[in-house]
């Protein structure tokens, strides 16, 4: 059957219908019904149903001739002169073809249609869960932790615009939260009993006390509050991702750089190619820029590793000042792109290399970014994938090669290291069992390797560390142990600690000048951010041993002298780095926020007990230090508001005492329960009976009236509430 649109315009066309139905009519005796009397052949011609010898369309003799023809087989006049009746087939458009082809084209419109509907209802269904939130504030919020399994892919939903899911993020006693809401709850405690509102120090305090609470209360304070959000990522996202709505950086540009990589030995080396080597990086190079398709975890991997690639040349490279804007657009232009491709990762991925490593980089992301929960939820689902695949124990990978067996090995090790610093951070539980390790530490030369790859070993043993502090010091089951169990952990842990730091101390001095040349000043940078890490880590694990009987200290010596070393090489880093704003925000986010930055608070309350003026400006220092950190990284614009507003008040609260010493002595009272205050929690690591010896005595503080004890479960619930 022939397909098209009939143009025949012959007059026996234009009269043939009138004269089939009389015809018919003269057959039948009257004016047939068209659905009794006319059937259509699958040749698309016409017959009568009651005589299917009669054909509705003239014989091709009679339709040459422009005759009447009966329409007969043979017809009339055929029949006269002998010649051969033959019938054309009708030709008819194809209507039904056409309707199909509208009909799957509508269809996508349609399917399109309602992918925007259901968006605006989501929309719609944040915007009332927010209102209903706001006309009935003392209606309970839910406080159960959503599921961290996969990030939204409506960036714009609930997740962002409602307070009962900014309120859901728990976080442990060894987290930062915890650390910095007991400071706040030990000057606002003690201001609060003591101060007077008629007194104009207590007037002072009152209104310090006020911003403290301000910024308690703030949305960026708040856990959880826009913490499973991608910053980059707005508006409806699609399952797939397009280069036409997500432009890569210039191609001759991309070439440029990793061409000066070859050539300048600073830029030579990148942490990335402990997992990814060089040649791999630049065959998803080619996938991607080039034409022949590339996967979602290669699309995520390429620009993540180039916006390394830009942030250290921006870092290394002296370039002009259009230059260097050109530069920083295009690595907002590949973080854009990253988190575009980490939104569209599906819940369940294959346990595959390239997945694994496209969740890794875009841990190193969220972690870089203080989104806590987003790397949280990416380091758990890729740790549960490498367990599907094997790579923690080393008999998976005996039929690999040894380049493949030792990607794998660094990738693993890299995820462990991440997620147990972000345990800590969290007070979460790691989900990776030490004992079920069989596969060895990544395996370097200590006498060709750079600074970066043994530095990288120390880490991951660091992170095991973590994990142990946690565990034997912070978890629910080591704070019901007995004092002496929890003092033999620290002993031990501390002792590790120092044993880490003594080696890298010793490699400094070993290899600093034959590192010199090829890696400049940032071989000594990586040195010094052990050392901040290292200090921190010890005066973690030291502030949970109890206080000493001494009145005037909540803390040991050497807790205390740890802490006021690492403000001191932080105050060193800082001063390094100066007007390198994007390596300081790195530096915030990996050294100060990736594990509590725990010595603050402890020279803060070892401020506030005993007026030490010295370490309040070891504090100020501090803050200063941190103003300047809001360019790179927004999620650690937080910390510092946070610290400047403790610092504040401690500056304030000593002023007031200074003043008050003459004129008030009720504030000697105030002085020994802000001393009580501070000891306790940290006396027993927040354990059952927190302050009390096992004889009885309040640590040291018998003349403190016993109403100024509380128990663990009211200070944990303040604590909460401080922090949300």
């Amino acid at each position: 059957m022939e397909c098209g649109t009939h143009t025949d315009s012959s007059p026996d066309t234009l009269f043939a219908p009138d004269i089939a139905m009389e015809i018919m009519s003269d057959n039948t005796g009257g004016t047939p019904e068209p659905n009794e009397h006319i059937a259509t052949h699958l040749d698309g011609d016409i017959t009568s149903v009651e005589n299917p010898t009669i054909r509705l369309l003239a014989c091709s003799q009679c339709r040459q001739r422009k005759i009447a023809c009966s329409r007969e087989t043979p017809c009339s006049y055929c029949v006269r002169t002998g010649a051969e009746c033959t019938y054309a087939p009708r030709q008819r458009p194809s209507v039904r073809k056409q309707r199909m082809h509208l009909s799957a084209q509508y269809e996508r419109r349609i399917e399109n249609i309602e992918a925007q509907l259901e968006h605006i209802t989501d929309l719609l269904g944040g915007i009332s869960a927010t209102l209903h939130d706001a006309t009935q504030p003392s209606q309970t919020v839910d406080t159960s932790t959503p599921a961290p399994s996969r990030v939204s892919s409506h960036p714009t939903s609930t997740t962002q615009g409602t307070k009962g899911d900014a309120h859901t993020l728990f976080e442990g006693e060894s987290s930062l939260a915890a650390h910095t809401a007991f400071a706040n709850y030990l000057l606002e405690s003690a201001v609060s009993r003591e101060c007077s509102s008629n007194d104009s120090g207590g007037v002072a305090m009152q209104e310090v006390l006020a911003s403290m609470r301000d910024i308690s209360v703030a949305p960026d304070r708040q856990p959880g509050a826009h913490d499973m959000v991608y910053p980059l990522v707005t508006g409806y996202v699609a399952p797939e991702i397009s280069l036409d709505d997500h432009p890569m950086p210039p191609v001759e540009l991309v070439m440029a750089t990793i061409r000066m990589m070859k050539e300048n030995s600073k830029l030579e080396y990148m942490g990335f190619f402990l997992v990814l080597p060089p040649e791999k990086f630049m065959e998803y190079i080619v996938k991607v820029f080039f034409p022949g398709g590339f996967t979602l975890a290669e699309f995520i991997i390429v620009n993540s590793c180039l916006m390394d690639v830009f942030l250290k040349r921006l870092f290394l490279d002296d370039m002009t000042s259009p230059a260097r804007e050109e530069l920083q657009r295009y690595v907002k232009t590949c973080q854009k792109n990253m988190e575009n491709g980490l939104a569209r990762l599906p819940i369940h991925m294959p346990n595959d290399l390239t997945y694994i490593l496209a969740l890794l980089r875009g841990v190193y992301h969220a972690i870089q970014l203080s989104k806590t929960s987003i790397a949280w939820s990416l380091v758990c689902t890729a740790l549960h994938m490498c367990q599907s695949a094997g790579f923690h124990r080393a008999q998976s990978m005996l039929q690999d090669t040894p380049s493949l067996r030792n990607q794998k090995i660094w990738t693993f090790w890299m995820l462990y290291s991440a997620e147990k610093g972000l345990s800590l951070r969290l007070g979460r539980a790691s989900v990776v069992h030490d004992p079920e390790l069989t596969i060895p530490l990544p395996a370097v030369d200590p006498n060709t390797s750079g600074p970066y790859d043994l530095s990288a070993i120390r880490w991951i043993k660091l992170s095991s560390i973590h994990g142990k502090i946690y565990d034997k010091l912070y978890s629910p089951a080591s704070l019901a142990e007995p004092e002496h169990v929890r003092a033999s952990w620290v002993n031990t842990l501390v002792r590790e600690t120092k044993s880490l730091s003594a080696e890298s101390q010793a490699e400094q001095v070993l290899k600093s000048k034959f590192w010199e040349r090829p890696f400049g000043h940032t071989q000594a940078l990586v040195f010094l951010c052990e050392e901040v890490t290292f200090l921190s880590t010890i005066t973690s694990a030291l502030r949970v041993l109890p206080a000493p009987q001494n009145p005037d200290a909540a803390f040991s010596p050497e807790c205390i002298e740890t802490a006021r070393h690492a403000l001191e090489r932080h105050q060193e880093y800082s001063e390094a780095v100066f007007g390198h704003d994007e390596q300081f925000d790195i530096y915030m986010s990996w050294i100060i926020l990736y594990t509590p930055f725990v010595p603050f608070i402890v020279i803060f309350c070892n401020v506030v007990i005993t007026r030490d003026p010295a370490d309040l400006a070891r504090l100020g220092r501090f803050v200063a230090s941190l103003q300047r950190t809001s360019r790179y990284s927004e999620g650690s614009m937080a910390l510092p508001r946070q610290f400047e507003v403790l610092f504040k008040a401690a500056s304030r609260y000593l002023e007031i005492k200074a003043v008050s010493d003459s004129k008030h002595p009720q504030m000697d009272e105030l002085d020994a329960y802000v001393q009580a205050v501070a000891a306790m929690p940290f006396q027993a690591g927040f354990g059952v009976g927190w302050g009390v010896h096992e004889h009885g005595a309040t640590n040291g503080f018998d003349a403190v009236d016993a109403t100024h004890e509380l128990d663990l479960e009211e200070w944990l619930e303040n604590t909460r509430r401080s922090i949300i």
